[in-house]
């Protein structure tokens, strides 16, 4: 049923960070398989049997959400360009899964500018875009996380309704939590990330969470909900080009 052990979604448009991120997968999951999903702007080209390029001009979200029906392994998570994955941590990860119930989700711990969050970071109140009625105290964040494919396809995956792969995050653990999943902490540091970006890169982003994804998140959290399951296809009804990034119809980037 699965061709690989852990599929790892990545939205991107810097290629030039490919490369590096590729040597630090295949120096992180020991010998377990692993597939990459690349989905950005860039054309698709043949770089390895086991690293996909789906050319998309949508948002982050919309990237992500689209990679994830197409993925082959038997564990999901996700991850960024301008990080680098740490010797064996994936390899930990994996294998700190395999003592867990079903019913589980691993916090892909992550550094970020060389700071090392606390462990009160990974809890939602700790946060004061998170605190709203339909946020429960002991809930915990997963801004990345490890799953199996199933667990994460079967509740839908991410919400498209949200730009960037941040605050949909939030959503899709609580929605999770709210459903009786435990979330526990990965037993590493798995990632760093340079939290340094370009203005020009970063204020795309900036602008997504203030004019959009905030609003998304207060209209949907800030009261009790039954959210849980949404649909997997939802990535269809995102603008197929984001306009915060890429200048539509030429789509030049």
């Amino acid at each position: 049923m699965y061709k690989y052990d852990l599929s790892i979604i990545l939205p991107s448009y810097r290629k030039e960070n490919w490369k590096r991120v590729i040597d630090s997968i295949e120096s992180s999951v020991g010998e377990a398989t692993w597939e990459l999903i690349i989905v950005g702007p860039n054309r698709p080209e043949e770089i390895a049997s086991n690293v996909r390029v789906i050319q998309d001009f949508g948002s982050p979200a919309r990237c992500a959400q689209l990679a994830l029906p197409r993925a082959l392994g038997r564990y999901i998570t996700w991850f960024s360009d301008d990080g680098i994955y740490l010797p064996k941590t994936l390899e930990n990860a994996l294998h700190t899964y395999s003592e867990l119930g079903l019913k589980s989700v691993i916090i892909v711990r992550y550094a970020e500018g060389g700071n090392i969050p606390a462990d009160s970071y990974w809890k939602s109140w700790t946060h004061d875009d998170q605190r709203l009625a339909g946020v429960m105290k002991d809930w915990k964040i997963a801004p990345v996380a490890l799953m199996p494919s199933n667990l994460i396809r079967g509740y839908g995956g991410w919400d498209c309704s949200y730009e960037h792969l941040n605050m949909c995050c939030h959503d899709l653990v609580y929605r999770m939590q709210k459903d009786g999943i435990i979330l526990h902490h990965s037993p590493d540091i798995v990632f760093t990330c340079d939290h340094t970006p370009h203005a020009a890169d970063y204020k795309p982003v900036k602008e997504a969470y203030h004019e959009n994804d905030l609003e998304v998140f207060n209209s949907q959290w800030s009261k009790p909900n039954d959210r849980k399951i949404i649909d997997i296809n939802n990535w269809a009804e995102a603008c197929p080009v984001w306009e915060r990034r890429f200048t539509y119809p030429e789509r030049k980037f």
